[in-house]
């Protein structure tokens, strides 16, 4: 797996989750942050240098102000969409992941240690 892209419009969830998957993944995987606030040609042109610089990476994506999607896929960037191999969406004030894209299944057991990890959180 090379990269990952995770997105949403929380700020809490979004910075947790990338944390814990960087925990699991190991330091090889870089982190580049987008927002919602860069234009489509910044978001395109960033993912383009960062895919150039690193093997392997973590995208984050911070979407202000959208508060729930029923498609994910229209609101993350199309660049780095088209180059991870897992996408993840989380939606406002929601800790259960949203698997856009995970080819080949390859980070099914990390989202369920996420989930344990939250029902840990939660008692």
């Amino acid at each position: 797996m090379r990269y990952v892209l995770v997105g949403s419009s929380d700020k809490i969830s979004l910075s947790s989750f990338i944390n814990f998957l960087r925990h699991e993944l190991g330091s090889e995987y870089e982190l580049g942050a987008m927002t919602s606030l860069m234009s489509e040609e910044s978001k395109t042109l960033f993912a383009e240098d960062f895919s150039q610089k690193f093997i392997k990476g973590i995208f984050s994506y911070y979407a202000k102000g959208v508060r729930k999607s029923d498609d994910p896929g229209q609101i993350l960037p199309k660049k780095a969409m088209e180059l991870s191999d897992v996408v993840i969406w989380f939606d406002l004030y929601s800790t259960t992941p949203i698997v856009v894209i995970d080819k080949d299944k390859i980070l099914e057991n990390t989202i369920t240690k996420w989930g344990n990890y939250i029902n840990r959180l939660n008692k």
